[in-house]
């Protein structure tokens, strides 16, 4: 009986401890948020970005880099929108770049323009400053290359859980 008894704590502590295996642990860097500052000259630009992009992309394309005409094209044409976001995160990468992780939840509308669906995900924008002008870029591989001292473009690649296809 006492045998039995034991074996049975055994199973619990060792399904607990199976239960938890599956799940990632928060960290610090988790949970941290940066406050964008109005005084910080790409910060604001972000913060404009992110109020622009709450309304739809045609209000936040003016913002973005785009490199050529067709991903100015697609992105209009998405009519993704954004709901809710946090900034994680900023780095500077040097004096024209600036590095921003966010963690956002999106709006992509189905193909009657209405009913979609919303979406989190996990981004890594830049805000560069090109030709004497600011502009938010939404992908690593979309930097100029004169924008690109001090770049380390496998931080901003996603892999795994943050691949976005």
């Amino acid at each position: 009986m006492k045998r039995n008894f034991l074996y049975f704590l055994l199973c619990i502590a060792l399904l607990c401890a199976l239960a938890g295996c599956g799940k990632e642990e928060l960290t610090a860097q988790d949970t941290e948020t940066y406050t964008l500052s109005e005084a910080d000259e790409f910060d604001a630009f972000y913060l404009q970005y992110l109020t622009a992009f709450q309304s739809g992309t045609a209000d936040s394309a003016p913002y973005l880099y785009f490199a050529d005409e067709a991903l100015r094209s697609e992105y209009l044409a998405s009519g993704d929108r954004l709901l809710d976001y946090t900034v994680r995160s900023a780095a500077v990468i040097n004096d024209n770049l600036k590095e921003y992780t966010l963690i956002a939840k999106t709006f992509s509308p189905g193909p009657d323009g209405e009913n979609g669906e919303e979406e989190m995900i996990k981004a890594y924008h830049f805000v560069g400053r090109i030709d004497g002008q600011l502009y938010v870029i939404n992908s690593v591989t979309q930097i100029p290359e004169s924008l690109t001292e001090g770049l380390d473009p496998e931080l901003y690649t996603y892999s795994g859980e943050d691949l976005i296809e």
